[in-house]
């Protein structure tokens, strides 16, 4: 799919986005669904974790690897994904949190 003057990371994240909000992704073929997976470098980190063999993947092989698994374990590859950015990008605070607590609780 082409969205002139938008990149595919962009693009993914805009029809993600919509699917999610409006509820659609059941109306969304399987195959199609790796469309509507960004990849950025929090979603790559996560997935590498839980699949080390998609490192070296670009992103469309990285998101139709994670999109089949998630099909598999019958899990949404959207709401995997949206969870992937999440957890990636506060991964430093809720380090700090969890190093902060465990300091506290040797005083």
């Amino acid at each position: 799919m082409i969205i002139w003057g938008i990149g595919p990371k962009v693009r993914a994240l805009i029809l993600r986005g919509i699917v999610q909000v409006f509820d659609l992704e059941g109306y969304v073929k399987e195959e199609d669904k790796t469309d509507l997976f960004p990849v950025d470098t929090h979603v790559r980190q996560i997935c590498q974790l839980i699949w080390p063999e998609t490192e070296g993947k670009n992103d469309r092989g990285l998101a139709k690897f994670v999109v089949e698994q998630c099909q598999k374990l019958r899990v949404s590859p959207l709401n995997f994904n949206s969870g992937c950015w999440i957890l990636g990008s506060t991964a430093q605070e809720v380090f700090n949190i969890l190093m902060n607590q465990l300091l506290r609780s040797r005083r």
